[in-house]
């Protein structure tokens, strides 16, 4: 490893370590959910074109659902495209 990287590990483990035990808590947190997003990402660069496509349409398709749901009746009124 050349100096720089050990410099900057050596950094960051002091800072972990100087962190409060809610801190670092919320660190591990933020970790497992980037390393989920990394995984996500992953997976999806690795479709084709049309499982793409699907998708983004099937996830379109269950937020119109949800507003719908959510909407009260007596506001969907004001709200184009959801009678």
């Amino acid at each position: 490893m050349s100096g720089a990287v050990q410099f900057l590990l050596l950094i960051f483990k002091q800072k972990i370590e100087a962190m409060t035990r809610t801190d670092k808590e919320k660190l591990s947190e933020v970790l497992v959910i980037a390393g989920l997003a990394a995984y996500a990402y992953y997976k999806y660069s690795k479709l084709s074109a049309d499982e793409k496509t699907k998708i983004v349409n099937d996830i379109k398709e269950t937020g119109r659902n949800v507003i719908k749901e959510l909407i009260p009746d007596e506001i969907k009124g004001f709200i184009p495209g959801l009678k």
